[in-house]
């Protein structure tokens, strides 16, 4: 018997995603490995488990910090609750719908719970008109795991060795303003611009193609992948330590009460233990300015160095003259 899910997020109203499941266990959470992820540090790494009991279906909460609540009530943590066609599952910003007894034709892969995180996580960035931004991380080759903001379409940004370039890569096979990578509007491509050997995108050689997140390109002995701009959000999100997330569920409840002025927070009643606060939300770290700078790239390591042998240097003979000139002054 299939099973559907209709998650809406009460922070972007307008945004709905749906789930239809034949698995007899269904797990909720905020890791990659849930069944269906909310990208929330609200919600625990696996918060609920929906699962066949019998002949229906019962939702066990799974002990997290904030708890579940289905119709008005909060369920007791490891105790099954019954669930009935309809029913209404409240995960920190979320209600969940369940329905019983849908078709199970046409369904959507499971792999798409990430796909439907980052489009959750879009959906809120948009309700705040906030932007993000694309970048390229180092997957092989020297400087591995450097990562390169591309900031906000309209950017044009070269691929090479050359102090100038925007993109500049540690490799000596690369070449001056070897590629280019353009961003007009929402679409980013890459351009050979003549270096010797080219650019293979994807392992094939190219003059010039359209990346689609997740696809690489290969200059020289470097090869860049074209990170989803959410991907770091989503990240941070699923790898926050469980001690760490927010202790209070965000509903309006609890809203009602604050402004009510209702008696003062478990936290604040002398002799209790204080609640664990939970780490600076990513959500909250985006804002516009951060992305108006743009080709802000790292200096590669064999700079640096070269940098730092300077300083040593310059220094060694300022010391040799002062030593000499006391030498002169007392001789």
């Amino acid at each position: 018997m299939a099973i559907r899910l209709t998650i809406r997020d009460r922070r972007a109203t307008e945004a709905e995603f749906t789930r239809t499941f034949i698995e007899h266990r269904i797990l909720i959470g905020r890791s990659r490995t849930c069944h269906v992820c909310l990208p929330d540090l609200y919600v625990s790494a696996v918060h609920l488990e929906i699962r066949l009991d019998g002949t229906g279906y019962c939702a066990v909460d799974q002990g997290g910090l904030n708890g579940t609540r289905i119709g008005g009530r909060t369920l007791i943590a490891r105790r099954p609750a019954g669930l009935s066609n309809g029913d209404v599952i409240r995960i920190a910003h979320y209600d969940i719908t369940f329905a019983l007894g849908v078709s199970a034709q046409g369904m959507p892969d499971r792999n798409l719970s990430e796909e439907q995180a980052r489009a959750m996580l879009a959906a809120i960035l948009a309700n705040r008109e906030l932007p993000v931004s694309p970048a390229l991380i180092v997957v092989a080759g020297p400087g591995k795991a450097s990562r390169f903001e591309l900031g906000l379409p309209p950017l044009r940004a070269t691929v090479g060795s050359a102090r100038d370039d925007g993109i500049r890569l540690p490799d000596r096979s690369v070449f001056r303003h070897h590629a280019e990578v353009i961003c007009e509007t929402d679409e980013v491509s890459v351009r050979d611009n003549g270096g010797r050997g080219g650019i293979a995108v994807n392992g094939v050689k190219v003059q010039e193609a359209v990346l689609s997140f997740g696809d690489s390109f290969t200059v020289g002995n470097t090869t860049l992948m074209l990170e989803h701009p959410l991907e770091p959000i989503l990240a941070a999100i699923q790898r926050a330590p469980e001690e760490e997330t927010s202790s209070f569920t965000p509903d309006a409840e609890e809203e009602n009460r604050e402004k009510a002025s209702v008696p003062p927070a478990v936290e604040d009643v002398p002799g209790s233990p204080a609640l664990p606060v939970g780490p600076p939300d990513p959500l909250e770290a985006v804002r516009t300015e951060d992305y108006v700078k743009t080709q802000e790239f790292p200096i590669p390591e064999d700079e640096r160095r070269s940098g730092d042998t300077g300083l040593i240097i310059v220094g060694a003979i300022l010391v040799v003259l002062c030593v000499a000139g006391l030498l002169w002054l007392f001789s």
